[in-house]
């Protein structure tokens, strides 16, 4: 677990169906409006693929179904569905289901997790999740072999630059900036 005063980041991945799970949280800038934040969320995957975050490697394409492919050095490493939001007079979720890619262990068009985003306002936090996720480079659950090794790799790998890039999104966030 990463933590400090601002941000905190929790992983699991389980053991018998190598579904993962992160956990990112901390607060938004004090002056977060519904709106704002709403923009804010929608536009991550621009925001992923800007040269100040991801030194230019990654791209972003959005398909005429809405569906917006991650791209890193040309190859789709990610297919994130059309974002779902949910609203109360208090609370802002957006959601990414994640629907294929190089490093998604399912195959396109099936549903492998998804990527939340949450703000709560009365509370003035901001939380982040990638829920029952599977990725490739643990493998599939019926294929033990060298199975702890594989979700070794993607906790020292994948995770810790997702972790690494919501950092980033966390403090851009809490900083208000656009």
């Amino acid at each position: 677990m990463i933590t400090g005063s601002l941000f905190r980041w929790s992983v699991s991945i389980d053991p018998l169906t190598h579904l993962c799970s992160s956990r990112e949280w901390s607060r938004l800038a004090p002056a977060a409006t519904m709106k704002a934040t709403s923009a804010l969320f929608l536009d991550y995957p621009r925001w992923l693929a800007s040269k100040s975050i991801t030194f230019g490697l990654i791209g972003t394409k959005h398909d005429v179904d809405n569906s917006i492919k991650i791209l890193f050095l040309g190859f789709v490493v990610l297919i994130f569905g059309a974002a779902i939001s949910k609203k109360t007079d208090t609370t802002l979720q957006v959601t990414y289901p994640v629907m294929g890619g190089f490093l998604s262990g399912k195959n396109a068009n099936e549903k492998n997790g998804e990527l939340v985003f949450f703000a709560d306002f009365d509370d003035n936090r901001l939380e982040t999740r990638v829920v029952d996720y599977q990725p490739a480079i643990a493998g599939a659950p019926k294929l033990l072999f060298l199975s702890w090794l594989r979700r070794f790799i993607y906790r020292c790998t994948q995770s810790v630059t997702h972790a690494y890039v919501m950092w980033r999104f966390h403090d851009k966030m809490r900083r208000g900036s656009s």
